[in-house]
């Protein structure tokens, strides 16, 4: 099954012959044969994102000699050839991206800013003399630990 899978047969196709269903055989290859089955989507999708490219190569072609008689038609045709083209090789960039990583895959990018504004209440001070605001107290002794009053709950 891995076998005519891997030639590029339709996995409904091939199912048919053995009364399963596509969920079952996908579960069943999985399971046989895990790196077969893997080795085997990545072979595929290699070979649809190459065809995706020749096909993508033809219509271009097509559109710059689209010449004569029915040229603005043939253009048009082409145009829309080539919409669904660049589609069909988006999507199998994405399927190797998904199934090739190592070799098609993006690597995120791990950003950390880190802001150091120094000795904040300094310059909080610097800034209310500049303004000419009486500070009233500083951020350090707000941030002292003041004895806590006993509390006595009712039993």
């Amino acid at each position: 099954m891995l076998a005519r899978y891997l030639e590029g047969e339709q996995l409904a196709e091939i199912c048919a012959e053995y009364g399963l269903g596509t969920t079952s055989a996908y579960a069943l290859l999985y399971r046989v044969d895990e790196q077969g089955f893997s080795q085997a989507q990545a072979s595929r999708a290699l070979a649809r994102h190459s065809e995706a490219l020749r096909e993508l190569d033809t219509v271009k072609t097509a559109l710059l000699e689209a010449k004569g008689e029915g040229a603005e038609l043939e253009i048009k045709r082409q145009r829309e050839l080539l919409r669904l083209s660049e589609i069909r090789l988006k999507s199998s960039h994405f399927e190797l991206e998904r199934l090739l990583k190592r070799l098609y895959g993006v690597e995120p990018v791990m950003q950390l800013n880190v802001l150091n504004i120094g000795d904040v209440d300094s310059k909080i001070q610097a800034l209310e003399r500049e303004l000419g605001v009486a500070a009233t107290r500083s951020i350090e002794s707000e941030t002292a630990l003041a004895p806590v009053p006993a509390i006595t709950l009712p039993r």
